[in-house]
């Protein structure tokens, strides 16, 4: 599909650094577009098309791990997307990795982001495979064993910071309570493997299969316009 006009500048630039194939370049071009006013547009852009709000609906939800994911922009190398953490959100995210390799600026509010390792000392967690349905519109958990996993580093991050994380980076990203949202803009990379890992130590374990609702259009629009609003 054609670039919008309002993603323009940010693909033109995000292009140069994916084929640079510098993280760094990339967590630089992501952070220089996460500002308030400018996240602010490609909101209000997404919002007012009815063919971007319908392609975005279709890959947009509420995530298990607890924040909003808006899926703003797809292009061959990358998918642009909007991570949103409502206030009065007390989910926290287990352990993981992704399937993916990121890099992500924090637009507004402050995150924590946490890495760890699994080995000795460690805390012992129970692990998990994690993947897709067949269809596509779950998420299926098959239990891995247990294994001890610990903390390597913490790092808080306010507006205007940026961090990158390769697929098999085992973390945990919490959003510090505020009176406002949180939000992240965040650039997910292709996928380089089928399964992720997930480890926890809660007593309530992942269900076997949790469901995939993406939002309907009219539902993306009206949180898209409280984020919006939120960003003014």
């Amino acid at each position: 599909m054609p670039v919008p006009p309002a993603f323009a500048a940010l693909h033109a630039e995000l292009g140069h650094a994916l084929d640079e194939a510098g993280d760094e370049r990339v967590v630089s071009v992501v952070t220089a577009h996460g500002g308030r006013s400018a996240v602010r547009g490609l909101v209000e852009a997404v919002c007012g098309d009815e063919g971007l709000t319908a392609r975005s609906a279709r890959d947009s939800l509420a995530h298990p791990l607890g924040f909003d994911r808006f899926v703003l922009f797809t292009a061959p190398g990358y998918q642009l997307r909007l991570h949103v953490w409502w206030p009065g959100s007390r989910m926290r995210e287990d352990v993981h990795d992704h399937r993916f390799g990121f890099a992500s600026a924090v637009v507004t509010g402050s995150l924590q982001v946490s890495a760890y390792v699994v080995g000795e000392p460690g805390t012992p967690m129970a692990r998990f495979e994690e993947s897709r349905s067949p269809t596509g519109d779950a998420y299926v958990f098959r239990p891995a064993g247990t294994v001890p996993v610990r903390e390597w580093t913490t790092t808080l991050l306010g507006p205007g910071s940026g961090y990158s994380m390769r697929a098999e980076a085992l973390h945990r990203v919490s959003a510090v309570p505020a009176a406002g949202p949180v939000a992240t803009l965040f650039v997910k990379l292709p996928p380089v493997r089928a399964t992720t890992t997930v480890l926890t130590g809660r007593a309530a374990l992942p269900a076997p299969s949790a469901p995939r609702r993406p939002f309907t259009p009219d539902a993306l629009r009206a949180r898209l316009h409280r984020v919006a609003a939120a960003l003014a």
